[in-house]
């Protein structure tokens, strides 16, 4: 026998497949909703977010727009850009249910202890490119090919905002330009030869304002580390090897004066 009111809750109890069905829902209606919230606050970052600082910088310390662009806040400047970009990778991975360590970023004992001797290869091959540059006639004798490099960079001293983004552009270069894009165009195209090849020549083709001939002398370091990456499948060496040479350029100038 059963009472009324039992049967009021039997008939009005939902069933346990729908409360799973439901609480599944709203878990996915909270999770698009921080991603809706993540992207606004992403477009408005990579769009504004440099010319916020630079506003910003220049309303609380009083320095004229021309004079902020100089020293330390342009690394700064930089900075915030790329690690915007990133963030920017990092989501659009996510979309796709990925996260950097599809691309092949993750720890590995190995990877640490390749990089040296990768960045020794490349540094051979940069110095090979260059003798047959100079041969060419592209570097005039005695001249320095990074001159113009050195010149844009460091001119301005040498502060700890530059070391941060000594640390910080191998990784916003090589996951995007190396890995991301190697990873994607071959996924495309099917043809790991036209990937690497669209890397490299990307990758030259934006360091043009050291000179056409200095930009061109990196190819050959650029086709090495684009060759390790579509044999291994893995960043970290290549970021670190890149981190050696960005980092024992800017120790090389910030001494130099004392040469």
């Amino acid at each position: 026998m059963s009472f009324p009111a039992d049967e009021i809750k039997e008939s009005t109890a939902p069933p346990s497949g729908e409360l799973t069905n439901l609480g599944s829902r709203a878990d996915t209606s909270r999770k698009e909703r921080q991603l809706q919230i993540f992207e606004l606050l992403l477009v408005c970052f990579v769009g504004f977010g440099g010319a916020l600082f630079l506003s910003l910088y220049i309303l609380f310390t009083g320095t004229s727009p021309s004079e902020a662009v100089r020293g330390d806040f342009r690394w700064w400047y930089t900075i915030l850009h790329q690690v915007g970009v990133l963030a920017l990778l990092w989501y659009v991975l996510q979309r796709r249910s990925q996260s950097f360590s599809d691309l092949g970023l993750f720890w590995k004992a190995k990877e640490v202890a390749v990089a040296p001797l990768l960045w020794f290869v490349c540094s051979i091959v940069a110095y090979i490119s260059k003798l047959i540059i100079r041969s060419l006639g592209g570097f005039p004798p005695g001249s320095d090919p990074n001159a113009k490099a050195a010149a844009l960079l460091f001119s301005n001293g040498i502060g700890i905002a530059t070391f941060i983004y000594q640390f910080i552009n191998p990784f916003f270069e090589e996951l995007i330009v190396r890995a991301y894009l190697i990873t994607r165009i071959r996924e495309l195209t099917n043809s790991l030869v036209l990937a690497i090849i669209a890397s490299v020549a990307f990758q030259v083709s934006y360091h043009f304002y050291q000179g056409g001939w200095t930009a061109l002398s990196y190819t050959g370091v650029f086709l090495v580390l684009s060759l390790y990456y579509a044999k291994t499948n893995r960043i970290l060496a290549p970021i670190l090897a890149h981190m050696i040479f960005d980092v024992s350029a800017t120790l090389y100038y910030l001494l130099k004066p004392l040469h």
